[in-house]
């Protein structure tokens, strides 16, 4: 990767919490099909539900239908992440989850893998599903069919029934979009972490720890990704915004872990509560781990 693209690492950084605060959730579950966006007969989603609850009976993999108005001020990558996340969908340590989001009025859609089925549907056939089965079908309005022809595919590839296309029309011999889209992955993922880890800078009394892990975090990232001088430039700049965070942080807590303070959001019942939450829905705590592919039509 080109070196000044690594050196958008602090401004990225300071930016996690932008993607993860826009994401809103539908709600919990009623089954592997969840028409919030209403384009479907009831008809329609029983049939898919009971194609759907066949193959988690038979199989175990779990594939959600997930269809929503709009994605608010949230990106259709992220809100996949942050819905698979909430809802754990597939096996817990299985990982065989599938989502398919579409978001109607940003005519956007997403399949997201979990981790245990990223060899069997890969990022290209992902996107092969899409443009081939998906994106045909509802730009004539065929929300129905095209949502039930992406079963088909994704049902067989995990079956062994049938091997997708290798998706060769999908250029990825460009490697700046690679790297942006590699970026765009990392940014939900950077998010949760970040915000659990100021969570745990609000209940500690120093006001030194966030600039050290900063640094360390940014040297590590900046070596390993691009150069050792790189890694002390995104270092010393991740170890300064540390410094400032945990200083801030440290002091609207007061200090110590019974404090209300401002930076009360981060502990407790916020961000890592409504994920936990979500669970209970009827997936299994299942993991994604980014791969996929997004589509529009």
């Amino acid at each position: 990767m080109r070196t000044q693209n690594w050196l958008l690492l602090p401004v990225l950084f300071l930016f996690t919490l932008a993607p993860v605060m826009a994401y809103t959730s539908p709600g919990q579950p009623g089954g592997f099909v969840n028409d919030y966006a209403d384009i479907l007969t009831p008809e329609q989603e029983a049939t898919l539900e009971s194609r759907l609850e066949a193959l988690a009976t038979s199989d175990g993999s779990e594939i959600a239908i997930v269809t929503v108005a709009n994605l608010g001020d949230d990106t259709v990558e992220n809100y996949a992440v942050s819905l698979f996340a909430e809802w754990g969908i597939g096996k817990k340590e299985k990982d065989n989850g599938v989502l398919l989001l579409v978001a109607v009025e940003e005519r956007e859609m997403r399949i997201e893998v979990g981790y245990g089925l990223e060899g069997t549907i890969t990022d290209a056939q992902s996107y092969w599903i899409i443009r081939d089965v998906l994106t045909p079908a509802f730009k004539n309005g065929e929300y129905y069919s095209g949502i039930s022809g992406a079963i088909d595919k994704v049902s067989e590839a995990i079956t062994g029934t049938t091997v997708l296309p290798s998706a060769e029309a999908h250029d990825t011999s460009n490697g700046e979009d690679n790297e942006a889209n590699l970026l765009i992955t990392l940014l939900p993922l950077l998010s949760m972490a970040f915000l659990g880890f100021l969570g745990f800078l609000t209940n500690t009394k120093s006001y030194w720890f966030g600039g050290v892990a900063g640094a360390v975090v940014g040297i590590l990232l900046g070596s390993l990704l691009s150069t050792f001088k790189v890694g002390l430039i995104t270092g010393a700049v991740l170890g300064g915004i540390g410094l400032l965070i945990d200083y801030l942080l440290s002091r609207g807590s007061g200090g110590g872990p019974s404090s209300g303070g401002s930076a009360g959001m981060f502990s407790g019942g916020g961000f890592s509560g409504g994920f936990s939450s979500g669970r209970s829905g009827g997936f299994g705590g299942g993991r994604s781990g980014g791969g996929g592919a997004s589509g529009r039509w």
